[in-house]
């Protein structure tokens, strides 16, 4: 459905919570969006082959840091930011916010924030910022992915799955465009050069 949002005016077309006032997700969670899309000179194949580079950066990192939290630590701060904004946004395209917290990146949450942060990718912060409360209660969560696994399981509730499925239909209609931010974040950082 694309529809005009109410409150910013923009065409989108993720689905309205709110079907009789037409209000766009990023407004009802009072993230209006800044950042025009990305590279529009850019070809879509051209666009294909830089992520392409990005996501295999970011499982070569996963690959360094053996995929233990503890083994992450063998990374750079860049590299660790970089890596864990590449993990949640998988994760939150695979199945949700609560996937990033049930795998072994669960622990790298700070440097998902610093992250997105420094990629200037601000409604992905707010978002991963209102989803982590509502999943673990702003309390630690325990290393043993079992232990995790129980402990997350008997915090869900029907009102809290609602709010995390329209957190992550906000971040999975990506008006930041948060996957060429994080391109661009690796480029900047040189951890890749652009091709041709």
């Amino acid at each position: 459905m694309i529809y005009q949002c109410r409150d910013c005016g923009a065409e989108r077309r993720d689905v309205p919570p709110n079907q009789v006032n037409l209000r766009c997700l990023l407004c009802e969670f009072g993230l209006p969006a800044t950042r025009e899309p990305w590279l529009t000179t850019v070809s879509a194949a051209e666009r294909q082959v830089a992520l392409q580079h990005a996501h295999a950066l970011r499982r070569e990192l996963s690959e360094r840091g053996a995929g233990s939290p503890d083994s992450v630590e063998t990374l750079s701060d860049i590299e660790r930011q970089f890596w864990a904004v590449g993990c949640l946004y998988e994760a939150v395209h695979d199945g949700g916010f609560e996937l990033f917290f049930h795998r072994y990146t669960f622990n790298t949450y700070l440097e998902a924030l610093r992250g997105l942060d420094a990629m200037g990718a601000w409604i992905g912060f707010r978002l991963l910022g209102k989803a982590h409360p509502i999943i673990t209660g702003c309390v630690d969560l325990p290393d043993d992915a079992e232990a995790r696994r129980v402990f997350l399981a008997a915090k869900r509730n029907p009102d809290a799955q609602q709010q995390l499925d329209r957190l992550r239909q906000a971040f999975c209609s990506d008006e930041e465009d948060l996957a060429a931010l994080w391109y661009e974040f690796g480029l900047q950082h040189g951890f890749f050069q652009l091709s041709g």
